[in-house]
């Protein structure tokens, strides 16, 4: 038998055209992972500038709304959009919604709001270049026959009354706020009384003024609205004819920290009714405004500035007027409108809990 031994020379030969194979395919890999790199972060950047865009365009539109008029929506939302691209070109696919206050466009598809809002804004914003393209080109995805893909984002944005606040702990009534809107935006004095001018006399029960919640040893308070404010009888002092009022701070409230809320703005819930409970009284709070205090009257020690006894003879009383506050806040909605409003982005799958 004859054998043929094959030479070396055409052993490397074939491992060489081996090798060969496996660089070739070595190379598609990398540039593979190159336009999988490369390109995928080509899409989050615009994904990412498309969002701030929507976000943007958005809470300008609310803010707008919030100022008494929402506006030309469309060409507010294009110029914020536009600012937050990338290449400062952004389609605006839709800007719609719903404002107690102003006109918005309607919204092709249903959006559920959160509760309590005062109105809600949602934006779509899609990808344009200034060649006019929709979609992100790619480069090297182009080798395995890919030419680019349309990114786009949604921002829901709502605002309206907070259902919650943390303040000193002073509750005031709804007409006191009414009256004030009736004075023209002066400095009213607030009395911490039964008879109270521009409102109902409440008879056992108080319908106007000013009284104080029972912080505690602390002079700070959180009432949530719609809820109902009960005065412990331990914080409250009676007042003519055996009717229950709190007309002195809670202990927690010296004269240092009372003297502390001169010329201060401060958050303060606001009730219109009240019942009594059998030797204290609860209030229903309805809503939260922001007022600014220039004057304060108590009976205590070294607690009496810009107060005069012509306004206050009565020794209890509280002098100043409202003022309006926007503001973002992690809040939900709830209440009447008394000049504070927040406002924040929203999940539309879970409008009342997962929000930024």
């Amino acid at each position: 038998m004859r054998v043929v031994n094959r030479s070396k020379l055409t052993v490397r030969r074939e491992e060489r055209g081996a090798s060969i194979v496996i660089v070739l395919l070595a190379i598609v890999a990398i540039l593979g992972m190159a336009a999988f790199v490369l390109d995928i972060g080509a899409l989050r950047q615009e994904r990412r500038s498309l969002q701030n865009g929507a976000d943007a365009a958005a809470l300008a539109v609310v803010r707008d709304c919030i100022s008494g008029d929402c506006g030309s929506v469309a060409a507010t939302a294009k110029t914020y959009a536009d600012s937050n691209a990338d290449d400062k070109k952004a389609n605006v696919d839709q800007i719609c919604g719903w404002a107690k206050n102003g006109t918005m466009p309607a919204c092709s598809g249903a959006v559920t709001s959160p509760s309590g809002a005062a109105g809600w804004v949602q934006a779509k914003t899609s990808t344009l270049d200034k060649a006019g393209n929709t979609q992100i080109l790619y480069g090297f995805g182009r080798i395995f026959g890919l030419t680019g893909r349309t990114v786009d984002a949604t921002a829901y944005t709502a605002w309206g009354p907070p259902d919650r606040v943390t303040g000193p702990p002073i509750m005031m009534a709804d007409c006191e706020y009414q009256r004030w809107k009736s004075s023209g935006g002066a400095d009213i004095v607030i009395k911490n009384g039964y008879n109270n001018p521009g409102c109902a006399n409440g008879g056992s029960n108080p319908s106007g003024g000013f009284t104080w919640q029972d912080s505690g040893s602390v002079c700070t308070a959180e009432t949530i609205s719609s809820d109902v404010s009960g005065l412990d009888v331990a914080e409250i002092t009676p007042q003519g004819n055996g009717n229950n009022k709190a007309t002195r701070p809670p202990s927690g409230c010296d004269s240092t920290k009372i003297n502390a809320l001169k010329n201060q703005l401060v958050r303060i819930p606001i009730w219109n009714s009240s019942i009594d409970c059998g030797g204290h009284l609860q209030y229903t709070i309805v809503g939260f405004a922001l007022f600014r205090i220039t004057g304060i009257q108590e009976t205590a020690a070294n607690i009496t500035w810009k107060v005069t006894t012509a306004e206050c003879p009565d020794g209890h009383c509280l002098k100043g007027h409202f003022e309006a506050l926007v503001e973002t806040a992690k809040t939900k909605f709830s209440g009447n409108d008394y000049g504070i409003l927040t406002y924040r982005y929203f999940n539309a799958d879970d409008p009342e809990g997962n929000f930024t």
